[in-house]
């Protein structure tokens, strides 16, 4: 990351679960300059999710939304 030019308009992102098992040469302060921690969802809303994810593709008749 440090060799690109820092004006060339490109966004970075990446997310993971697990931040512990990450190589440290990725966690090092100049590497992303903006860390945002996101909470995990309530019950309700992973429901919503789970709605609109599968709308137009076939799924087991079993899993309800």
């Amino acid at each position: 990351m440090a060799s690109f030019d820092g004006n060339t308009g490109v966004i970075v992102l990446a997310a993971t679960y697990r931040p512990d098992v990450l190589d440290a040469a990725l966690r090092r302060l100049v590497r992303f300059d903006r860390q945002v921690t996101v909470d995990s969802s309530d019950v309700q809303s992973r429901i919503k999710i789970l709605g609109v994810h599968p709308r137009g593709n076939r799924q087991d008749p079993r899993v309800r939304c």
